[in-house]
């Protein structure tokens, strides 16, 4: 291979320029080479199913009450999240009936709504 057959990218042109002057022999031209990063085709991105919402079981008693693991898969939260919050004294309005807690249904829509901005 002779000194002129070499394809040198521009960027390292100085390179070989000092390379060459330093070999006494006379430098390639500087040819703009393409980069070439891959010759695998780019596979076509993966087509994704949408998630599907699945129905969540919530037993509410005839008269719209529900227990605090109900009320909790109803407004989304831990069941934790809710004890913490009537310690608080915060979240949406409950009942205590015989040292079980319930809440409204429509109570809790009420408080979604009042937190919503509705």
């Amino acid at each position: 291979m002779e000194p002129d057959d070499l394809i040198v990218p521009a960027a390292a042109a100085h390179l070989v320029a000092a390379l060459a002057d330093m070999l006494r022999v006379p430098a390639a031209p500087v040819v703009p080479v393409p980069r070439v990063i891959s010759q695998q085709p780019i596979p076509a991105a993966p087509t994704t199913i949408p998630p599907t919402i699945e129905p969540i079981k919530i037993q509410i008693l005839p008269d719209g009450r529900m227990n605090g693991r109900n009320a909790a898969l109803y407004l989304g939260h831990k069941e934790k999240t809710l004890a913490i919050w009537r310690s608080q004294r915060k979240g949406p309005r409950f009942i205590k009936t015989g040292g079980r807690v319930f809440y409204y249904q429509t109570d809790l829509e009420a408080w979604i709504a009042k937190a919503r901005g509705d």
